[in-house]
């Protein structure tokens, strides 16, 4: 029963007015791959729940579910001399996979180089 628990991607901050920002977006993972998503938007629902009266580690939790799994997250972008922007994205979790050539591996007789492989949540 239940599949393997991703997040979203996001590396999420919140200040003194208990306002939750868009930190960082890994590039590979759900957010990242939107395109939608940019540094500085403020993170206003999850799943049409609000989370500024939640923790941040609840916000974080909120993030993570099964693999394959759809989240919907409200945001809310400030534009210069016009009103703040808001807007839904419809995320799916999903693990992203990234091969490297080994460094430390022995060489090979193949003509690739070993692989290693990192996968990220």
């Amino acid at each position: 029963p239940g599949g393997d628990k991703v997040g979203l991607g996001l590396l999420l901050d919140r200040n003194r007015e208990n306002i939750t920002r868009i930190g960082k977006i890994a590039p590979g993972l759900a957010a990242g791959l939107s395109k939608k998503i940019q540094v500085g938007d403020i993170l206003e629902k999850i799943d049409d729940e609000m989370v500024n009266a939640v923790s941040l580690d609840e916000v974080k939790r909120r993030c993570v579910g099964e693999e394959d799994s759809v989240c919907v997250l409200r945001l809310v972008r400030r534009r210069e001399f016009y009103e703040p922007l808001r807007f839904d994205v419809s995320l799916t979790r999903t693990k992203m996979v990234l091969d490297y050539p080994s460094r430390s591996a022995a060489p090979s007789s193949a003509s690739s180089p070993p692989i290693v492989r990192l996968v990220v949540y």
